[in-house]
């Protein structure tokens, strides 16, 4: 539906929820390490209009911590006062149950408060100095530019860090103002710490994604385990925990598509902007998603985003970098979605076919446009190339990854030998044309060319994704 309907629309704005219809008691818990209940679970509990309503933030995973007896027990004590009525002194219950990470530190969990974020923090501004690298207190005076390759899976970024001289925490919605622009394309595709007001280049960009990062006294990159060490298996090591963002949180992230920059209010029924604005916040920025705004090549523009909830907390000495880049900067739900993630671009190749067009005829015209084409590197779908057994020589200065419409398995020369192409193993809605992907070369990434025994895949490293 989103390739159908890529802009807000009256079927989008149907499956929004109304939140302003929810009146019932509620019992919230958001957790800092979900792609789902972060967000979302304050805006739920910010915009319903129960009277009678109630938020914990989690340190950890949250189905971890849903199974925790004493939070079982605090869910229960809930539900016997509204369910069963019984007189159990409940609402005696902080609103509010404000926590907040440690990483490398004991994380601070369960404060009271009575509004989020609570009343003793406040708002700051921090700028961003391209040229050196620095998050500023004060405003700085010299324009500067930070340029990285948005299309690269080995440019970083840019980093712009800022060093705490005392006890910080950080909590609530963060946002950030960026300056950028793109010589090459016509799309781009806080922190209560951030907008920053420098013109800040960026070379061939599409999606703009941005995070916050705790780092240690000697600038080393943190991320908080979102199960406690006591709670696994036995023998269990740090380097044991799987690189994904149930186990392992990096911290706040936000992301932008620069076409999609519009800023407007968003209007709910029965409040006003003012109730509005002191309930989500100065950093919350709504986006309508109902236009494009295509960039002219070399245009600066404006964008303004805000990052999802966090709640860290900075020792004397230690740091917060924010981070900008091409791609996804926290940990995928689940190990290999990460190879999904990078294929970013709005740079991809399309080859469209029929839908009555067969597998040979799709691997062969993608052959012969890549053979042309230089400027194409290695990709490949590990689930849809399998038995390659050699790389002729100079083929591996391209290569591919493709997902097609029909399900069957094919034998047929590519590249010149002999190869099996296994499509889809799993069930799949059926497509209306066939597409082809490529992503665009960078030299910096490739591996070394390989000769492979028969059998093996030279793609078990490189990009999977679906058209």
């Amino acid at each position: 539906m989103v390739d159908q309907y890529p802009l807000w629309n009256d079927y989008w704005e149907d499956k929004k929820p109304k939140l302003r219809n929810i009146t019932v008691p509620m019992y919230a818990t958001a957790s800092y390490s979900t792609g789902l209940h972060t967000e979302g679970s304050l805006r739920g509990f910010q915009l319903a209009s129960s009277t009678e309503k109630w938020l914990r933030w989690t340190t950890t995973q949250e189905w971890h911590d849903i199974y925790q007896k004493e939070n079982i027990d605090d869910l229960q004590k809930f539900v016997d006062k509204y369910m069963k009525g019984i007189d159990n002194g409940w609402e005696k219950t902080p609103r509010i149950r404000q926590s907040m990470l440690g990483y490398n530190r004991p994380s601070v969990v369960n404060r009271p408060a009575t509004e989020y974020p609570p009343t003793d923090f406040r708002h700051e501004t921090l700028y961003l100095d391209a040229a050196t690298g620095a998050l500023t207190e004060a405003q700085v005076s010299e324009e500067a530019n930070s340029v990285y390759q948005a299309d690269s899976s080995t440019d970083e970024g840019s980093f712009f860090t800022h060093k705490f001289h005392e006890y910080t925490e950080l909590c609530g919605i963060s946002k950030v103002k960026l300056f950028m622009s793109t010589d090459d394309h016509n799309d781009m595709g806080s922190q209560q710490y951030c907008p920053a007001a420098i013109k800040h280049s960026i070379s061939y960009l599409q999606d703009v994604y941005v995070v916050l990062r705790k780092l240690d006294k000697t600038g080393t990159p943190l991320w908080h385990q979102n199960i406690p060490m006591k709670d696994l298996p036995p023998g269990t090591q740090p380097s044991d925990i799987p690189n994904g963002n149930v186990w392992r949180y990096v911290g706040p992230s936000g992301r932008l598509r620069a076409s999609h920059r519009e800023v407007i209010p968003e209007e709910l029924p029965n409040l006003s902007t003012a109730e509005y604005n002191d309930l989500m916040g100065p950093a919350y920025v709504y986006h309508p998603h109902t236009s494009e705004q295509k960039l002219a090549k070399g245009e600066i523009v404006e964008l303004e985003m805000s990052l999802w909830p966090g709640g860290i907390v900075f020792d004397a000495g230690e740091a917060m970098r924010l981070e900008v880049k091409g791609g996804q900067p926290i940990l995928p739900e689940f190990e290999g979605l990460e190879r999904v993630w990078r294929g970013r671009l709005e740079a991809n190749i399309r080859l469209r076919t029929g839908p009555d067009d067969t597998l040979e005829f799709v691997a062969l015209k993608l052959q012969q446009q890549f053979i042309e084409d230089s400027a194409h590197d290695y990709a490949g779908m590990r689930e849809i190339v399998r038995g390659s057994s050699t790389w002729l020589k100079g083929a591996e200065d391209f290569g591919w990854r493709m997902a097609v419409q029909q399900e069957e398995v094919h034998n047929f020369e590519f590249l010149g030998k002999k190869n099996r192409i296994s499509v889809f193993e799993h069930d799949f809605l059926p497509r209306s044309r066939s597409e082809i992907y490529a992503t665009p070369k960078d030299v910096t990434a490739r591996p070394p060319a390989r000769n492979l025994g028969s059998g093996e895949s030279d793609l078990e490293d490189t990009d999977a994704g679906f058209g």
